[in-house]
C-alpha cells in the first residue's frame, strides 16, 4: 500500500473514532439525549462564545442561517441551549448553553481527553511529539485556498491562539491571521 492511501485509511479510521466517541461518550444520566456530531459541535460553539447569534452560529459552523435555526430549535428542545431576543436588536435570536448542555459539552471533552492521554501515555515523548508535528504538517499543507481554511477553522472564541496550525496556514497565505471570533 502507497503512502498516500495508508495515510487516507488511518486519518478515515481517526475519523470514526471521534465521531463514533460521541455516542459512546456521552455520560449515563444524559444518554437519552441523541446528539448528531453537527448538534455537537454547535453545543462547543455555543460554549466557546458564551451568547452568540443564530447567524454567528451559522457563520461558525458554516452552514446556512436556516439550517442553524432548525439547529438551534432542536437543540432547544433537548433543553441544551436556551434562545432569547438579543438585547439592542429584537431581529436578532441568541443562544446560550443551559445547565445541561454545558455538562454534555464538560462531559464528552473530559472523555475523549482521557481517552487521547491514555493513548499518548502508550508514546514516548519523542512519538508524541512526531504525530504533533506530523498532523500539523498534514493539516497545513492540506489548507490550500483561503475557502477550505475558512471552512476547518473551528472559530475557537475564547480559546484563540495565534499558533494555531489554521492560523499559521491563513497567514501565510493571505498575510493576516485569523481574527478571534
Amino acid at each position: 500500500m502507497n503512502n498516500t492511501a495508508y495515510v487516507e485509511k488511518i486519518s478515515s479510521l481517526f475519523g470514526r473514532i471521534v465521531a463514533n466517541s460521541l455516542q459512546t461518550q456521552v455520560p449515563d444520566e444524559i444518554v437519552d439525549i441523541d446528539l448528531t456530531f453537527q448538534q455537537f459541535h454547535a453545543l462547543i460553539f455555543a460554549s466557546q462564545h458564551q451568547l452568540c447569534s443564530i447567524g454567528d452560529l451559522a457563520s461558525g459552523l458554516a452552514i446556512t442561517h436556516p439550517a442553524a435555526v432548525k439547529l438551534v430549535d432542536r437543540l432547544q428542545r433537548k433543553q441544551l441551549v436556551d434562545k432569547s431576543e438579543d438585547s439592542q436588536d429584537r431581529r436578532v435570536s441568541c443562544v446560550r448553553l443551559t445547565e445541561l448542555g454545558s455538562q454534555v459539552v464538560e462531559s464528552v471533552q473530559a472523555k475523549r481527553t482521557e481517552t487521547i492521554a491514555r493513548a499518548l501515555g502508550n508514546m514516548t515523548i519523542e512519538e508524541q511529539t512526531g504525530l504533533i508535528e506530523g498532523l500539523e504538517k498534514l493539516l497545513a499543507a492540506s489548507l490550500e485556498t483561503e475557502n477550505l481554511i475558512e471552512s476547518t477553522c473551528l472559530r475557537c472564541g475564547v480559546g484563540h491562539t495565534q499558533t494555531c496550525v489554521i492560523n499559521r496556514a491563513h497567514l501565510a497565505l493571505t498575510g493576516s491571521g485569523m481574527e478571534k471570533t
